[in-house]
């Protein structure tokens, strides 16, 4: 599975208001990539998403661009929790306003930092892009989709 999350970087914009998260302040999207990288691989995703099942995911890219003033963040893996992506954009977003650094998102996959479950984007510049169906083995337990 595959979403975009989509960032408007500049002032209010009437035509994007509805499909994009507006934020002003200048966005370091390198540190964003930097801090996105940390999120690759099969990890434990319970400091950023809702389960009742394994919180275990293979989370495969996080890509951050920038066009302009719009920034998009795709991120792919194999299933996610129930709002695990916006808690991943909230918290890049936080490193690319200088905020926060990578070293918090390394301790919150470790368990050490405080969960960030309290903190998500909004649902508006969520978009599903992409859903791949390959043969699914019977050690696949984690086919389950979540995010909201």
């Amino acid at each position: 599975r595959e979403y975009r999350y989509t960032v408007w970087n500049g002032p209010p914009s009437p035509l994007r208001e509805r499909t994009a998260l507006g934020v002003r302040g200048p966005l370091d999207t390198a540190a964003m990539a930097r801090a996105g990288s940390v999120f690759i691989g099969r990890r434990d995703f319970r400091a950023f998403g809702a389960t009742d099942r394994s919180p275990v995911r293979t989370v495969m890219a996080v890509r951050v661009r920038r066009q302009g003033r719009l920034v998009t963040i795709d991120v792919r893996a194999d299933s996610f929790l129930r709002g695990q992506v916006r808690r991943m954009v909230a918290v890049l977003l936080e490193v690319g306003l200088g905020k926060m650094d990578d070293t918090a998102v390394r301790s919150a996959l470790a368990g050490a930092e405080p969960a960030f479950k309290g903190t998500a984007v909004p649902a508006k510049g969520l978009c599903l892009r992409r859903v791949a169906f390959g043969r699914r083995t019977g050690s696949d337990t984690n086919g389950e989709h979540e995010e909201r």
